[in-house]
């Protein structure tokens, strides 16, 4: 699943993404970060946690680099697929 747009709201603490099937998605940055794929994850809820840069991994991933120094994780593109749907369909989204 490859994603045709990315737009990143600092001030909203949003991450705008349309995927390659027209889907789209306004993740909040603290979802993003709570629910990174990194082994040194750390549970972050902080809603006020933002993404500072973007950095495109070759032709099917992303690694953010947030405002609380975490920059391990690589999100593939279905990866944040995978978080769309389970943003979507979830009153209070988790990650697991």
């Amino acid at each position: 699943m490859n994603i045709t747009d990315i737009l990143l709201l600092q001030k909203e603490h949003k991450l705008h993404v349309t995927f390659a099937d027209g889907t789209k998605i306004s993740f909040p940055c603290s979802y993003l970060r709570a629910c990174s794929p990194s082994a040194e994850v750390t549970q972050n809820q902080d809603p006020a946690v933002n993404i500072d840069t973007i950095e495109p991994i070759g032709n099917y991933a992303l690694k953010f680099h947030f405002d609380d120094g975490h920059q391990s994780g690589i999100y593939t593109f279905e990866y944040l697929h995978t978080l769309m749907q389970k943003f979507k369909t979830l009153e209070e989204p988790l990650c697991a």
